[in-house]
């Protein structure tokens, strides 16, 4: 493996735990979670961007063990207290402790809501799945999970980005890429790229007409040339119309660009 495909592997990983997906990098793809959302009433998904909604929480199990996100502006408040233990503070903060008999592992996650990664054996988050349905807490479905995670910007590897994207493409050089550090796998790359020039493209976000979402690949021409190529895509009750992540040239990269109708926008979403 070279040491851009490392790189852009631990990047993967990053971008993977922010945005809930768990994806084979071999197979290229991301599995669907179930997930459920936290207050009341909050069937209609126009409401969700409204600041209504407070918590959601994102299951999939693995063997006996089950990783599950909760994330909200009340998240924490919530677990501390159905929990009885204090929350791990800072970015990917940890605690470990006790409930209904059997150790939980809890992280604090930049998910697109301030979060938590809770992972332990699968009965004990049964139980603690319970007491947040007593709670309020609400089913949602996949749909939802993918408009937050593409309106809040947030690359899943296999679907937005792979070994093949140079690291500053993704656009997460503030999130996760280091110019300061000593050495690290990829770091010639990045420091060339830095110093000596610039990549030729960007993911950034697309507005695009009311319609149907546009298709993983779809190619936006500017005077006969790529401008730009989706890779993923999610209705946006924000905009109030679709809503794409793309690879944008960069000269075409600007927010408030128009590309054949489509508008470039700064991700995440204000």
């Amino acid at each position: 493996m070279t040491r851009r495909a490392l790189l852009l592997t631990q990047i993967a990983i990053l971008s993977l735990m922010i945005a809930g997906c768990d994806a084979d990098p071999k197979q290229g793809g991301a599995h669907e979670h179930p997930a459920h959302l936290h207050g009341p009433n909050h069937g209609d998904l126009a409401q969700l961007t409204d600041g209504v909604w407070l918590e959601v929480a994102i299951f999939h199990d693995q063997a006996t063990m089950v990783l599950w996100t909760h994330a909200g502006p009340h998240a924490g408040e919530t677990i501390g207290s159905l929990l009885q233990s204090s929350i791990p503070e800072g970015p990917l903060g940890h605690v470990e402790v006790a409930f209904a008999g059997h150790p939980l592992s809890i992280r604090r996650c930049p998910t697109p809501l301030d979060g938590f990664w809770i992972h332990g054996d699968a009965t004990s988050l049964d139980a603690l799945t319970s007491l947040l349905a007593d709670d309020g807490c609400r089913e949602i479905d996949e749909t939802v999970v993918e408009m937050l995670r593409v309106e809040a910007g947030i690359p899943c590897y296999g679907v937005d980005l792979d070994d093949q994207n140079l690291p500053q493409e993704v656009n997460r050089d503030t999130q996760a890429i280091s110019f300061t550090k000593g050495c690290y796998l990829g770091q010639e790359t990045v420091a060339r790229i830095d110093a000596l020039g610039h990549v030729n493209r960007l993911l950034t976000g697309l507005a695009l007409p009311p319609g149907p979402l546009p298709r993983a690949g779809m190619v936006i021409e500017q005077d006969g040339r790529e401008a730009a190529r989706v890779t993923s895509s999610s209705y946006s009750p924000r905009l109030g119309r679709p809503l794409a992540m793309a690879y944008v040239r960069r000269e075409s990269s600007t927010p408030g660009t128009v590309l054949e109708g489509a508008e470039v926008v700064s991700l995440p979403l204000d």
